[in-house]
């Protein structure tokens, strides 16, 4: 392989395992190491691996000039592979041809279908061996891309090896990937190196003092002896006391460049500026620099640069650096002039190298910075549109042009997930501005920022205070609508009231109704939202609806949601949906279609990095986990929720779970425990203080306290609802036949399987108390069932205990077939029991059909059966 692997033994044989394991599953790995460590040479080490194993090798790498340029790094990699885009299914295949600058078409593209879409493509290309060196200087979306494909590896024939300079910004570090640290030589291995990188023999002296100062770094071993005379090689002359590897280095290869002939030194700075340049359009500039293609000869024998694939390549990232570095400014200047001459017919790199050397204030370069952002949002790359509008701001000599610029970077980061980035824009910009659809809007971008970092209180008071109720009513109503959702998941009810106050002044309904629920008020059955109502608002008023009461509507409201917005790919608002969904099919009974709904969700915002939503997600599986009795799995999520949420006053997701932990000590029995975690949730000051969930745990936290014999503490207006749940919290605690009779018939009037079955089981338990167990003896019976089809073990055991007390034997419920699933199989399999294919399945789920059907190969060994077919005649959602 060459003498830069020299030492390189256990990373070798990392590499190796990957690589030989790509055709049974995949695997991502981050290399990460200092500049000269011979990351890029351990990356051609696995690509040639990856070759003589018969795998395809797709290669990318970053570059300081295409930071700005959205999916540049995505088109290098999948450039090779477009032939198979005819393979996707239309709305990938549309995603990915705009991100890629395939298709005018200029609608706006959601990047989680475009990383979906990459994902297929590679997946059609399989087995392959992904190659990213220099990731450090990926364009953002290409990294947000590539992120998210290191997730979604397991299932796929994908190799992903990513190399990544340390000292600069993180793209890939800190756990997102397991790493690959690639540190100094040993000393044995620099001497071996040093020894064949040098013609000639070195006095001890001299060899020593080179390995001391190179301290195992492969590109100082092979590189800092060409800077030595033959006097100083032979230690004739002693060499100088400053340290080599901390300055000489750097100095070396600018005294490199620096010897070349002036047009050789021009086409290496053209290069520099822009090392996305094809050999053609670097001549084409080096025109106007008085430069030839024989000029690249001297560049070349220096070992500094050399043509390759059409393009002039540096040997060493550092060399570009000391070419570019190097050049006097007025230098730069023209070189970057040149180029946005040379490559008028890109529009995008021209202006970017005409902002470059962009001085003052410049109106015709900050509006085709402004085309250039438009483009890349139209293509999904929010981040690099971004840069181009924060740019745009800069140089906009009107100040209302500079403020409405730098708000739209704001929301431009904002949608790229760069929250920090994104705040530091949106704070920035002047609050005096004139234009009160601006501020309003920069409103909204900011409260969207607060939420997502978790700060929903001050989220839904920026709103609040921006929203232009008598300017314009449709915007107030939206916003005010949001910020009622923020103050409602913060449980803050002093702010909510004041928000649904203000929007009492909008005459717009649906959305006062929904706000009169989540704010506690008594208002009439909310109705179906209109299917021409914005989607995020259609959303608010179902699950509104549903924390009303309303059943008949809800589920099937947010079921046709869901499908509607997994087809359009708009994934924030489907995690939306999916969260609506996950709690009405929980209360309808649906267990098996609820854990669906929130793994589905929780795994989507996990592949988005959303801590908010994944939180939600996680305390809304803890619930059902809990009514489940899975004790391991609800602890887990109860617990990982309120750890995140805790620290930043996030009460819906506290609430639920600490119900879920309260629950679960229910089922096992200990009411002490039990009543401890639910007494919280009425507790004014706890941050598990939630009125709408404590109303929904209102019966556990009375079966806990007459459990634990402190019924008395109870106050005593949470009985007086009316509700199913009142109803029966009111026969528990005051428990008689009238009382047990009256909330049973409640629960079945509700349609709400899991609390009938509730109900059941303390009437049951009643009766067996009053030593009436022939009566008890049905109502038992009824509550097992209902636990058994619900598929809650730990609640159907109780009952199950309860009718052997009282003479009735139970035998133990087989399993469902669902439970023999995972999640993900589970959902695979309903699907395809429907009849859809694996690639339409794969749109869907957003997989690649290659995991559909990896999914269906280990799911009918677990279900007995042998094809797909088979799959219709089972009942896998009871």
């Amino acid at each position: 392989m060459g003498h830069e692997l020299f030492g390189r033994d256990s990373e070798t044989a990392r590499l190796d395992l990957l690589v030989s394991s790509v055709p049974d599953r995949g695997e991502a790995l981050l290399l990460r190491g200092g500049a000269g460590f011979g990351k890029s040479a351990l990356l051609d080490y696995a690509a040639d691996c990856a070759q003589g194993r018969g795998l395809r090798v797709l290669r990318a790498a970053g570059a300081e000039s295409e930071t700005d340029l959205a999916f540049a790094g995505l088109h290098q990699l999948l450039s090779p592979v477009m032939d198979r885009l005819d393979a996707l299914v239309e709305g990938q295949r549309a995603a990915i041809a705009r991100a890629l600058g395939l298709s005018a078409e200029r609608s706006s593209t959601d990047r989680f279908m475009i990383s979906v879409a990459a994902l297929n493509l590679l997946s059609e290309a399989a087995p392959v061996l992904v190659v990213v060196d220099d990731a450090q200087w990926l364009d953002p979306s290409s990294a947000d891309v590539l992120r998210f494909i290191a997730r979604r590896l397991a299932d796929e024939q994908i190799g992903l090896l990513i190399a990544e300079r340390s000292g600069y910004r993180d793209t890939f570090g800190v756990g997102e990937l397991p790493e690959l640290a690639v540190g100094p030589l040993s000393d044995a291995a620099s001497a071996r190196l040093l020894a064949a990188a040098v013609a000639v023999p070195l006095p001890a002296s001299v060899r020593d003092r080179l390995l001391s100062e190179a301290a195992g770094n492969p590109l100082a071993l092979t590189e800092l002896h060409l800077g030595l005379s033959g006097a100083e090689l032979s230690g004739a002359v002693p060499l100088s006391e400053r340290p080599f590897w901390a300055t000489r280095l750097t100095t070396l290869f600018i005294h490199r460049v620096q010897q070349l002939p002036p047009p050789s030194r021009a086409l290496l700075l053209l290069a520099a500026a822009d090392n996305s340049l094809r050999l053609d359009e670097l001549l084409q500039a080096g025109e106007a620099l008085d430069a030839t293609a024989g000029d690249l000869e001297a560049a070349e024998a220096a070992g500094l640069a050399g043509v390759h694939e059409g393009a002039l390549v540096f040997r060493h990232p550092l060399i570009r650096s000391a070419a570019y570095q190097s050049a006097p400014f007025v230098e730069r200047q023209r070189a970057h002039r040149v180029l946005g001459d040379t490559l008028a017919a890109d529009p995008d790199r021209s202006v970017l190298h005409r902002a470059a050397v962009a001085t003052g204030k410049d109106e015709p370069t900050a509006a085709a910075l402004v085309a250039v952002a438009e483009r890349a949002q139209g293509r999904g790359g929010p981040a690099e549109a971004a840069a181009a509008l924060a740019r745009a701001s800069a140089l906009s000599p009107g100040k209302e042009a500079a403020a409405a610029r730098q708000a739209r970077a704001a929301e431009m980061a904002r949608l790229s997930g760069r929250l920090l980035w994104a705040r530091t824009l949106a704070e920035g910009v002047p609050a005096d501005t004139a234009d009160a659809q601006l501020r309003a809007q920069l409103a909204y971008t900011l409260a969207a920022i607060q939420n997502e970092s978790g700060e929903l209180v001050a989220a839904a008071r920026t709103l609040l205070r921006a929203a232009p109720v008598t300017v314009d009513p449709p915007m107030a109503a939206l916003m005010l609508s949001r910020a009622v959702f923020f103050a409602w998941n913060a449980a803050d009810r002093p702010v909510l009231s004041e928000i649904c106050d203000r929007l009492r002044q909008v005459e717009v309904s649906p959305w006062l109704s929904a706000a009169a629920v989540l704010d506690g008020k008594q208002v009439p059955p909310i109705q179906a939202p209109p299917e021409d109502l914005p989607a995020w608002l259609r959303l608010l008023v179902t699950y509104s609806a549903w924390i009303q009461g309303v059943r008949g509507w809800t589920a099937s409201t947010a079921t046709q949601m869901v499908a509607e917005l997994r087809s359009s790919g708009s994934i924030s608002e489907l995690l939306v949906g999916l969260e609506v969904l996950a709690e009405s099919e929980a209360e309808l009974g649906r267990v098996e279609s609820a854990r669906l709904a929130a793994d589905e969700g929780l795994r989507l915002s996990q592949d988005l990095g959303g801590d908010l939503h994944a939180s939600i997600f996680r305390s809304i599986a803890a619930v059902q986990a809990a009514r489940a009795g899975d004790r391991a799995r609800a602890e887990h999520m109860a617990r990982s929720a309120f750890a995140w949420a805790a620290a930043r006053q996030i009460g819906g997701v506290v609430a639920r779970a600490t119900w879920a932990l309260g629950l679960l000590e229910l089922t096992g029995g200990d009411a002490q425990a039990a009543y401890h975690h639910l007494a919280r949730l009425v507790s004014p000051t706890d941050v598990a203080a939630h009125p709408s969930i404590a109303a929904r745990a209102l019966a556990d936290l009375a079966e806990a306290a007459v459990r634990a014999d402190v019924a008395r503490e109870l106050p005593a207006d949470l009985l007086a609802s009316g509700t199913a749940l009142s109803l029966r919290a009111r026969a528990l605690v005051t428990p008689g036949q009238g009382a047990f009779d009256l909330a049973l018939e409640a629960a079945e009037r509700a349609g709400a399987p899991f609390e009938t079955a509730r109900t059941r089981l303390a009437f049951g338990e009643w009766l067996r108390r009053e030593r009436r167990s022939k009566e008890a003896r049905p109502q038992l019976r009824a509550a097992l069932d209902g636990f058994d089809v619900l598929g809650a073990a730990g609640w159907a055991e109780r009952a199950r205990s309860a009718l052997r007390s009282v003479g009735e034997s139970a035998p133990v419920h087989g399993s469902s077939l669902a439970t023999l699933l995972t999640p993900q199989e589970l959902q695979v399999a309903t699907l395809a029991a429907r009849g859809l294919s694996n690639k339409e399945i794969g749109a869907q789920l957003f997989l690649s059909p290659r995991t559909v059907g990896y999914h269906l190969y280990r799911l009918f060994p677990k279900l007995g059966i042998a094809s797909r077919a088979e799959l219709r005649n089972l009942d896998l959602l009871g």
